[in-house]
């Protein structure tokens, strides 16, 4: 078999010859289709050739400036600043109220039931005990109120634990 170029319909070639008596005088062409495949390939290649090493540049707009984002850097990574917001002493009191009352029973308070009890706290004379800008969120704010005495009272019951081996360990070594 012998190959041919390509010609100008940029489909390749090829003799195919049709039987060993002709293989002398005649020979048929078979057009063989080319794949996506390898146009993509010589595409590639010329791009190769033609362009090593080339950066692109920018081009000056209408305005004659280059192309700016209005956008500063890192602007996906910004969230909005969340306020700060403090516990008064009403909301710390009734807070550690019902934390410690149910660390005492062993029922430890839910923080879903502590935020609904709270929007119906009254105080002795029959008043609400806090306004509706005073509600903490469930979720959150309780939750975390009440991690933050947990983690505090162990804290405690550690340092508790360390005097009294302290203290021990000291009263053996002085008998």
């Amino acid at each position: 078999m012998e190959s041919c170029n390509i010609d100008s319909t940029g489909s390749k070639s090829r003799l195919a010859w049709t039987s060993a008596t002709e293989k002398k005088n005649q020979c048929t062409k078979s057009a063989e289709r080319t794949t996506l495949y390898d146009i993509a390939k010589q595409e590639y290649a010329t791009k190769l050739m033609e362009g090593v090493g080339k950066i692109p540049v920018l081009t000056e707009t209408k305005f004659g400036q280059a192309f700016r984002s209005p956008l500063k850097e890192g602007w996906a990574l910004l969230r909005p600043a969340k306020k700060k917001y403090r516990f008064n002493e009403k909301q710390k009191n009734y807070l550690t109220d019902k934390f410690n009352i149910g660390h005492e029973t062993g029922h430890k308070a839910d923080s879903e039931i502590v935020a609904k009890e709270m929007r119906r706290a009254r105080d002795p004379s029959g008043e609400r005990m806090f306004k509706i800008s005073e509600f903490l969120s469930q979720s959150q704010q309780i939750s975390s109120y009440f991690s933050r005495l947990t983690a505090k009272s162990r804290q405690q019951q550690q340092q508790q634990q360390q005097q009294q081996h302290l203290f021990t360990s000291y009263l053996n070594c002085s008998q």
